[in-house]
């Protein structure tokens, strides 16, 4: 196993975070609350990872390696297709971001997967099959779903019109 490859996630990291920060100061919608809980969170997640995955190489750091990563490509992209919309630039990275990710998936591996795999990285018995099996159907039904909503837009005026996707009923 190589041991370079968490740190190279880690730094995978840190650059979505750089371009979600940069996105987001450019458009005037950075804050600094939402930046540090979002953060803290999430670089918790990558900094157990990292110790795990470098030492031991296990499953679990893994694991938790890819939940910080998700949560900040997705915010990257959020704040990337945001700019790349008020700049009059391409929707389709936004919409993407907001259908690719949500927070089911993030739950649903932290607290179910997670606790499934550990302490040996495996599942701990055959009668634990059932319960992975039907995990991982409802989330990919629930991933599914999520691509058929009819509205990816989360950002909208006080009136509640969404102000970034052309596509939705008044938008602006």
């Amino acid at each position: 196993m190589n041991r370079w490859l968490p740190w190279v996630m880690a730094l995978v990291y840190v650059g979505a975070a750089a371009v979600s920060t940069w996105a987001d100061l450019a458009i005037g919608t950075f804050s600094l609350a939402e930046t540090l809980t979002l953060g803290i969170a999430f670089t918790a997640f990558l900094g157990v990872g990292v110790a795990i995955a470098v030492r031991t190489g296990h499953v679990i750091g893994w694991l938790y390696i890819g939940i910080a990563l998700y949560a900040m490509a997705q915010n990257a992209m959020a704040s990337v297709g945001e700019y790349l919309i008020r700049s009059g630039g391409s929707h389709i990275v936004y919409a993407l971001s907001n259908v690719v990710f949500h927070w089911p998936t993030l739950l649903a591996v932290m607290v179910v997967v997670v606790p499934l795999l550990f302490p040996t990285g495996r599942l701990s018995s055959p009668r634990w099959r059932w319960l992975a099996r039907t995990f991982g159907v409802a989330l990919a039904v629930s991933t599914l779903l999520n691509l058929f909503q009819r509205d990816v837009c989360f950002s909208y005026t006080e009136g509640g019109d969404c102000r970034l996707c052309p596509s939705s009923p008044g938008a602006r």
